[in-house]
């Protein structure tokens, strides 16, 4: 099934299609984001997040001056074809990469807190089968799915900062510590820059969505919503564990959530209800960015089948997390500076060409 460009998506499903595209594994691991790290983590989340409104605010002149024609379809029309299968290949095979980091991350967590005897492929399999199901039924079914879950997320957000300025949270860890110069500030914030490069995928969604619609309100505060949660949980983070042991834990959120067990009762293992949340969290980002690679192959290559090339690229995925390496902090320098390279460099300069380039009558 496939929906069609008239699906005529309001404000608010631009709203939550940017806030779920943003948010998944790096929210467990918070205040922790790759090889440079600073005592001023919250602080290098606002810087991070500053260059992706700037990417919003392209995109939005894109489409308001196209009047809504798909990006992708834009460049086709007017570039090398040999240029557009570079673009197409580089973005493909990022966001492949990019899955295959994030899955052996999720797969180390499940088998630490939840499944430690399960074998490694019945649980990324699993996973993945219901990836394709959702991915088939195209945009309409999974922008239906991201919208009814996120009113129960929103619950699960505002106990967390409920629980978490707790009698455990000291404020004495939060002022911002300056151990360096500048450079070294904006180098550890190219490691927060990843954690919000999921946005790029609104240049497929955006012309699902109908004209007229107040895009750019939404996606900056779809973004803003993701860089506040970012800021606040890395806030109770710090506040609660101090920076020194902050960095020794696995996942900063599920022991934070497992100091809140009550030691009874229903409530006895509360981490694990946070941590299926968690889960859900990622799963819908997963969605979104296979979504993506399978949109933009259709369009280069509209013969090809989608549950074929859907099925190919997750089953591409499964097969190099399985035989590669496991999850490491240290092994996200090159994944933190690709993600910057596909997801803000190239975008930018592509929508700076296209808003720029007259349009032929």
């Amino acid at each position: 099934m496939k929906a069609s460009l008239n699906s005529s998506f309001r404000s608010f499903d631009v709203f939550v299609f940017t806030v779920c595209s943003t948010v998944g594994l790096g929210v467990g691991v918070l205040p922790y984001a790759g090889e440079e790290e600073l005592r001023n983590e919250w602080l290098q989340l606002l810087v991070g997040s500053g260059p992706y409104f700037l990417l919003l605010w392209l995109i939005y002149i894109f489409y308001k001056k196209r009047n809504n024609i798909d990006f992708f379809d834009e460049i086709k029309s007017f570039m090398p074809k040999w240029i557009v299968w570079v673009i197409f290949l580089y973005l493909v095979g990022s966001t492949l990469y990019a899955g295959v980091i994030q899955f052996s991350g999720m797969n180390q967590i499940i088998e630490i807190y939840l499944l430690p005897n399960t074998p490694k492929w019945i649980i990324l399999l699993s996973f993945l089968a219901t990836v394709c199901l959702a991915v088939y039924y195209d945009i309409k079914a999974i922008t239906r799915f991201l919208v009814t879950l996120f009113f129960i997320e929103c619950l699960f957000i505002i106990s967390l900062f409920v629980l978490g300025f707790s009698d455990y949270f000291r404020w004495i860890y939060i002022p911002p510590i300056h151990e360096g110069n500048m450079i070294d500030f904006l180098k550890a914030s190219i490691s927060d820059l990843a954690r919000f490069g999921g946005v790029f995928t609104l240049l497929a969604f955006l012309s699902y969505v109908k004209q007229g619609e107040r895009t750019f309100a939404s996606m900056g505060l779809g973004l803003g919503f993701v860089t506040l949660l970012y800021v606040t949980l890395s806030i109770i983070v710090l506040g609660t564990f101090g920076f020194d042991e902050s960095l020794s834990l696995i996942s900063p959120l599920i022991v934070l959530t497992q100091t809140f067990l009550p030691g009874h009762g229903v409530f006895e293992r509360l981490d694990l209800l946070y941590l299926m949340f968690w889960i859900v969290v990622f799963f819908k980002m997963v969605i979104i960015h296979v979504w993506f690679i399978v949109h933009i192959t259709l369009k280069l290559l509209p013969q090809v089948n989608r549950l074929l090339i859907t099925v190919f690229y997750l089953g591409f995925m499964l097969v190099l997390t399985i035989t590669t390496a496991g999850y490491s902090h240290t092994g996200w320098g090159f994944h933190n500076y690709n993600t910057l390279a596909y997801t803000l460099v190239l975008p930018t300069i592509l929508l700076l060409i296209l808003i720029n380039r007259k349009v032929k009558s």
